[in-house]
């Protein structure tokens, strides 16, 4: 059987990441990994430390974006992507603190809005690379004829933001844990 045979479940998969969509779906399901963990620990995180992880990724991913809209292209690195994040976090961390907040919950305060900012950044440097204008795009991919630049920068920009989805991913799975091991020891009370 030849390599190239459609019904290699393989080669299928090969041809849809050289096509993008590998890169789509993976965004998709670490943002439904994201709204899993939110929603099965809301009865967990404390209302405080949601609320302050939404507006702490909120502030980021907009910091992000401002930077990226006054000063383009998509930075090639995700240095200010993880700027942002940290960001969030430096938000995050005081809001959901307060004067009624616990240790435990400003800790998950902190890294939901680190993963939520870093799914919001990835998903939008996805959105960015396919559908936004010219000049956001980084070259990239210098070797390219000039004719091919632009719309193979476009494929090659996300290549980088996916360490970015993995840090969120593990962000995310360090949040749950704290949950529900603070939830398990009495030092969290949901909200």
């Amino acid at each position: 059987m030849p390599l190239t045979s459609p019904r290699l479940p393989v080669v299928r998969l090969l041809e849809a990441a050289d096509s993008g969509a590998a890169v789509l779906i993976l965004a998709v399901v670490g943002a439904a990994i994201l709204g899993a963990a939110v929603l099965t620990f809301s009865a967990v995180v404390p209302a405080r430390a949601r609320r302050a992880a939404a507006g702490g990724s909120l502030a980021g991913v907009v910091v992000w974006l401002l930077v990226v809209v006054a000063a383009p292209p998509i930075p090639a690195t995700i240095g200010w992507a993880l700027t942002a994040a940290g960001l969030a976090a430096i938000v995050a961390v005081p809001l959901a603190a307060g004067p009624s907040g616990t240790t435990a919950g400003t800790l998950i305060a902190g890294l939901l809005a680190v993963a939520g900012t870093m799914l919001s950044i990835f998903v939008t440097v996805l959105v960015l690379a396919h559908w936004g204008p010219d000049a956001l795009i980084p070259d990239v991919t210098p070797q390219a004829p000039a004719a091919r630049r632009i719309a193979e920068s476009r494929i090659e920009i996300v290549d980088p933001y996916i360490m970015v989805l993995v840090l969120a991913a593990l962000a995310a799975t360090a949040m749950s844990l704290t949950a529900v091991l603070a939830r398990r020891s009495g030092k969290v009370r949901p909200g």
